[in-house]
């Protein structure tokens, strides 16, 4: 995954979650979050979940 991308990457995984297929939702997240581990989004997706 391109980190520019990374909004692209949670619109997904929020589908993703919507259509409770949360382990492949978190899977997407969890490698934005390791691209990048400031990004607050990620890591609030990872904790809210």
């Amino acid at each position: 995954m391109d980190p520019k991308n990374w909004r692209f990457a949670f619109a997904l995984a929020e589908d993703l979650f919507n259509s409770n297929d949360t382990s492949s939702a978190l899977s997407i997240i969890r490698k934005i979050y390791k691209q990048n581990p400031k990004n607050y989004f990620a890591g609030c997706s990872i904790g809210a979940r």
